[in-house]
């Protein structure tokens, strides 16, 4: 009896390392986008089994394939959001209204606003002035979305970098 009790305990415990260690995967970061948060060089883990188990958040930093490209981003709107913007036609840019020099902006030349769809999600990197993200790329379909960025020792959590304050993601 104790052998039986023995061998399934075995069994449950190597059939849980296999889900854990078979749903996570090491990304390196490349590119500054988002600097100060993650840093170019460094490994972090992607659970790709999270979202399986858990809606996406505002604030999550997650890995996308989109376009063949991996896409290390934060999540800013989430579908049904409403992301209000200026369109820098000389930079070819939208400049997010969630900081001081934007909004000043926007009462001198007017500003948009755009919904996210529906099974979409819009991403911006932490290092706004060089991230190629949501404001190039337009909102993300959510099943391009491959995991949820975590640090080496399985936490989940990068906060906002100071400074960022005005960064963070519209309340719905």
């Amino acid at each position: 009896m104790r052998k039986k009790i023995v061998r399934a305990f075995l069994v449950v415990f190597l059939a849980g390392i296999i889900i854990v260690f078979g749903s996570l995967r090491k990304v390196v970061i490349s590119g500054s986008s988002m600097e100060p948060t993650l840093h170019e060089g460094n490994a972090y883990f992607v659970d790709r089994l999270y979202y399986h188990l858990r809606p996406i958040r505002r604030g999550d930093v997650a890995l996308v394939i989109h376009q063949g490209e991996d896409l290390v981003k934060r999540v800013y709107a989430l579908e049904g959001d409403r992301v209000q913007f200026i369109y820098d036609p000389f930079s070819r840019m939208m400049h997010i209204l969630n900081n001081p020099i934007a909004r000043r902006l926007a009462r001198v030349y007017g500003f948009q606003a755009m919904k996210v769809p529906e099974g979409h999600i819009f991403l911006l990197g932490d290092n706004p002035a060089v991230s190629e993200d949501s404001r190039m790329y337009g909102p993300i379909p959510r099943n391009e979305v491959i995991g949820l960025i975590r640090r080496m020792n399985l936490t989940r959590d990068f906060p906002l970098p100071e400074g960022l304050d005005a960064y963070k993601p519209p309340a719905k």
